[in-house]
């Protein structure tokens, strides 16, 4: 017997060939040979077999085709029986992973899976069969992908260092599971930054260069069209190196006065908490202060002559310390009460010396007006730029005894010397007497060089001249002394220097 010209079998004891089971694989044309011993060999006729199918291949469909995590999935073995052979019952059968599905076949095209999970998602396939099991098919395998919405992504910072820092390349990395393709977005202070696709799923990146504003909350959101998911927020805090900070010096008045509590404020306008603060004059530290929340802060003086000079600050908070520019103080010292010292050529003030007045105070801020006073009138006034003291002089006359003052003032309040008394001598011209009776002598003794023998001639009249002479040039009060000034007082005025009223001669 012959297949499509193929031998499949030799028949010895009929001429019967049968086939039980009819199946696809049993169409072709099928013919015999029979061969005789000594004759020709014969060939039967062709016969063309046409097997007709029982039913198709089934096919295996899920509904949905990509079921949720956690939704009911129908599996569908579909096929179908001729008209002709409708009275045909079929039995299906379903399988995951080779493993069956339910607890048998069964003459239903459909089996209910209540969840499908995760771990559900494999491959599937399934089997149609007549109830002798003459006929069985088997569906291709399909696989059935299970869609997993995303769970709560978890956000990372991630910095060069332990500290975020100006200036530093953050990374935001957000990642959740689920199916792909994932939506990742990245959010600060609820405003959105960007966003980033895993279109094979896992997590994505977000890279951020640190100013001082990045300092806040941050939270990512991750999408897989099967629902949205936020993660929990991470705070950042950007720290800020310190900026170059201001002195500020606050007095109560326009001067800064000697006595007057002086604020030294010192403030860096950016720079993350705590921020330490020192306070320096002329490169000494003077103190220093923290801000534990950030701002500045304060140091107080109270202010003495000694405090003029050149102030600054620093401001640190562990990031590098920042100085500020000097900024100098001048503090104004009142003038203290000055003394006035009259100097004259000799022992006594004779008409016609020159005396000098001079005034000092001995502490004050310049410039200092002095202002001279005699008998409560005023002399003159003159200044001294630089501080220190001032000089008036007087060509002395009658009329210049009296009681001489003098007065200092800066602006802060005027302060007066003690008065002190100066008697003029010689109101007569005590001093002119004194230098007759020399020239007087002088000429007589010239007069005696030359005229050896009148002098002798003349010596009774001599002797009488000569005692005659002090009488005639003397002046009583030209021989009055001042041996000492004491200082005298009336009621309701100052102590006064004046001369004593015990004189000798």
């Amino acid at each position: 017997m012959y297949k499509n010209n193929r031998a499949q079998r030799v028949l010895r004891d009929g001429s019967d060939f049968h086939i039980h089971w009819a199946a696809l694989r049993d169409n072709g044309q099928y013919h015999c040979k029979a061969v005789r011993k000594g004759y020709s060999s014969v060939v039967s006729n062709t016969v063309q077999i046409q097997v007709q199918e029982l039913f198709p291949r089934p096919v295996l469909r899920a509904s949905p085709s990509q079921p949720t995590e956690g939704s009911p999935v129908t599996l569908t073995c579909e096929t179908q029986l001729p008209p002709q052979r409708s009275d045909v019952q079929l039995r299906f059968c379903f399988f995951r992973e080779g493993r069956a599905l339910g607890s048998s076949c069964s003459s239903s095209p459909e089996l209910q899976i209540p969840a499908m999970w995760s771990e559900d998602a494999r491959s599937y396939w399934c089997q149609a069969q007549t109830m002798t099991l003459s006929v069985v098919k088997r569906s291709q395998t399909s696989h059935i992908h299970v869609q997993i919405p995303v769970s709560q992504p978890v956000l990372t910072l991630r910095a060069p260092g332990a500290q975020a820092l100006v200036g530093d390349m953050v990374e935001l990395h957000c990642e959740a599971q689920g199916s792909p393709p994932i939506l990742y977005r990245f959010y600060h202070d609820d405003v959105t930054l960007g966003r980033s696709s895993a279109p094979s799923g896992g997590g994505a990146s977000f890279n951020l260069s640190l100013t001082a504003e990045h300092s806040g909350k941050y939270f990512c959101e991750a999408d897989n069209s099967l629902g949205v998911q936020l993660s929990e927020v991470v705070p950042l805090s950007v720290t800020v190196p310190a900026s170059r900070p201001v002195l500020t010096l606050r007095a109560p008045g326009a001067q800064a006065l000697v006595g007057d509590m002086m604020e030294l404020h010192c403030e860096a306008q950016t720079g993350s908490p705590p921020i330490l603060y020192r306070f320096y004059q002329d490169d000494v530290t003077l103190g220093s202060s923290s801000a534990p929340s950030g701002g500045g802060t304060s140091f107080n003086l109270s202010l003495t002559a000694e405090h003029s000079g050149n102030y600054s600050c620093e401001a640190n908070n562990g990031l590098g310390a920042q100085h500020s520019e000097v900024v100098p103080l001048s503090v104004t010292v009142p003038v203290s009460r000055p003394v006035l010292t009259l100097r004259v050529p000799g022992a006594q003030a004779l008409i016609g010396d020159m005396v000098e007045l001079h005034c000092e105070a001995q502490i004050g801020s310049p410039p200092i007006l002095y202002r001279f006073y005699h008998d409560g009138v005023t002399l003159r006034s003159s200044s001294a730029p630089s501080g220190g003291g001032a000089s008036f002089n007087l060509s002395l006359t009658a009329e210049h005894s009296g009681n001489y003052s003098c007065e200092t003032d800066n602006g802060l309040g005027a302060q007066r010397s003690e008065a002190v008394t100066l008697s003029v001598t010689g109101l007569t011209g005590s001093r002119g007497g004194h230098v007759a009776t020399g020239v007087t002598g002088m000429l007589l003794s010239l007069m005696g060089l030359v005229a050896v023998a009148l002098l002798f001639f003349y010596c009774g009249l001599w002797k009488r001249a000569a005692a005659a002479t002090p009488g005639l040039f003397e002046d009583k009060d030209s021989s009055v002394i001042y041996s000492h000034v004491k200082v005298t007082s009336t009621p309701g005025s100052r102590p006064q220097l004046s001369a004593s009223s015990a004189p000798h001669r």
